[in-house]
């Protein structure tokens, strides 16, 4: 019997694995420098802040709850689920996680800022980003990029709300532009809202035929279109960015015709 290939489940493993991995990343990186607060010296009835595995369970929660059970943060932390459910009770500590899921968010969006644009400098924007704020090893950066996007909800909202709020600052649709870092950046929001709504293959379906989606599918290939028309970019770009750009330009339109031919 031959299993048919489901498209969405696949794309949400991959997403799935690597959030883990990135908030791995983020956990490690922010351990690293983490110093606990000494008792001696402090003052009775003071807060003395959190111990190790106390801020290493707020770290993690960044993953809660769609993407890790509870029973899984704890683990992950290295703590029982008894005790970070009594935590979970603790206004400090919840505000704690909400903090540094907010930290993590505004990581992930300069991250995708720095990449863009250090990936593309020929494209006439002034930037102080030279290189990305994280690194995933033998992965394309702008690979890194779209996986990013791609594992944003299965974080929690603490975490994408810094990343939606600096889409928006690059995307505005209603102007032309021969800005490929722009064209990215509608790519990326596209992305982001097609994650957020679809679940399976029916949801997928009804998500590429909704007339905004159709509309917003057409007006992206016809600026990319443009974009490899315009023999400025030509002189602008080298001849790997346009290569680059024409391959994803490729894959995007032949993965929209395969989901509407489904």
């Amino acid at each position: 019997m031959k299993i048919k290939f489901d498209r969405v489940k696949a794309e949400k493993q991959i997403s799935r694995k690597f959030a883990i991995q990135l908030v791995e990343l983020w956990v490690r990186g922010r351990l690293e420098h983490y110093q606990e607060p000494a008792r001696a010296g402090t003052p009775k009835g003071e807060p003395i802040g959190f111990f190790r595995k106390k801020y290493e369970a707020a770290l993690w929660l960044a993953l809660y709850p769609l993407c890790l059970k509870l029973q899984e943060v704890a683990k992950k932390a290295g703590v029982s689920t008894g005790v970070l459910r009594v935590w979970r009770t603790e206004e400090k500590f919840l505000e704690l996680a909400k903090t540094e899921s907010q930290r993590l968010g505004l990581l992930i969006a300069k991250t995708i800022e720095s990449i863009i644009y250090s990936r593309y400098k020929n494209s006439g924007k002034d930037t102080a980003i030279e290189k990305p704020y994280y690194i995933i090893e033998n992965m394309d950066p702008i690979d890194t990029v779209f996986l990013s996007v791609s594992a944003l909800p299965l974080l929690n909202n603490y975490v994408m709300k810094p990343v939606i709020k600096m889409l928006e600052k690059h995307i505005d649709i209603d102007k032309e532009s021969s800005d490929l870092p722009k064209s990215l950046f509608i790519s990326l929001g596209l992305m982001l809202k097609k994650h957020i709504h679809v679940y399976d293959k029916k949801s997928l379906r009804e998500w590429e035929t909704r007339p905004e989606t159709l509309e917003l599918t057409k007006l992206e290939i016809a600026r990319d279109i443009d974009l490899l028309a315009n023999p400025q970019i030509w002189q602008a770009w080298s001849a790997e960015e346009v290569q680059d750009f024409a391959e994803v330009l490729k894959e995007f339109v032949m993965t929209k015709l395969d989901i509407l031919a489904s």
